[in-house]
Formats: structure tokens, C-alpha cells, sequence
């Protein structure tokens, strides 16, 4: 999913049928916001809260007719393999995935963080990562 503000694009993805994740920073100053579907459907979003610290936004729409992804309650185990899909670049890339390996776990002062190297760019923030089952492991 491609989260479009007047400053630019990131990803988001569905916890439930009206509720997404993203990071802060893609929609940092912006209290409503665009979503894209891949083929190009749009609807309106808003920003519910936003925490600048620890980097993570709720985003709120209308029930868009879909299942939030299902969420991993336990890390991974080091080196198992990882995915991250966003929409680097924008919408000329939207739906991208990349593919890697858990190479470690660090403790940030806002929480715990898992550390990887998958190759993240620019608009990728704020879409999901998956184990190997499908399962989100982090945002």
C-alpha cells in the first residue's frame, strides 16, 4: 500500500479492515493522507496518532474491504530469512519486495529492534516485514 502526502510517498499496510501501520516520519505534519492501491484505486486516510519516537502512525479509513495481515507475537530466529514490500521510489516501483536474512537484535531506547539486511529504500518506510510464513515481523 502506497501512502501519498503533499510531500511525497511511503508504504503503510492493514492491521484490520480500516486500520494501517506506518512509520511517522512518511506522514509527520499531515493529518490526512492518500492511499494507493496497486492498480491504482485511492481513498482517504487519517492520521489517528503518531508517535515521532518510536517512529510509528495509525492510519484510520473506510472499510476498504480487506483482512489486516497477520502479526508475529515472537522474533524470528537469527538468520531466518526475512521480506520487506513498499513502494520504493513511489508508484513507479509500488508492491516491490526484497528478500534477506535476521542478522541480529538490538535494544534502542524506544524498544526492541530487529536487525537485518534487507535492502530498504526510500519509500519503503512504513510497509511491513514477514517471516517466511507470511507472518509481519516488524514495520
Amino acid at each position: 500500500m502506497t501512502v501519498r502526502t503533499p510531500r511525497g510517498t511511503g508504504s503503510a499496510f492493514f492491521i484490520s479492515d480500516r486500520l494501517l501501520l506506518t512509520t511517522e516520519h512518511v506522514i509527520s505534519g499531515f493529518k490526512d493522507v492518500r492511499l494507493r492501491f496497486l492498480g491504482g484505486r485511492q481513498i482517504p486516510a487519517e492520521v489517528v496518532p503518531a508517535d515521532a519516537r518510536r517512529d510509528v502512525a495509525l492510519l484510520e479509513t473506510e472499510g476498504a474491504g480487506v483482512t489486516g495481515l497477520a502479526l508475529r507475537p515472537d522474533n524470528p530466529e537469527l538468520t531466518a530469512p526475512v521480506f520487506v514490500i513498499g513502494s520504493p521510489l513511489g508508484e513507479k516501483q509500488e508492491c516491490s519486495i526484497s528478500a534477506g536474512i535476521v542478522s541480529g537484535f538490538r535494544d534502542h531506547e524506544f524498544g526492541p529492534m530487529i536487525q537485518s539486511d534487507v535492502s530498504v529504500t526510500r519509500g519503503n518506510s512504513g510497509g511491513p516485514m514477514f517471516d517466511d510464513k507470511g507472518n509481519v515481523i516488524g514495520g
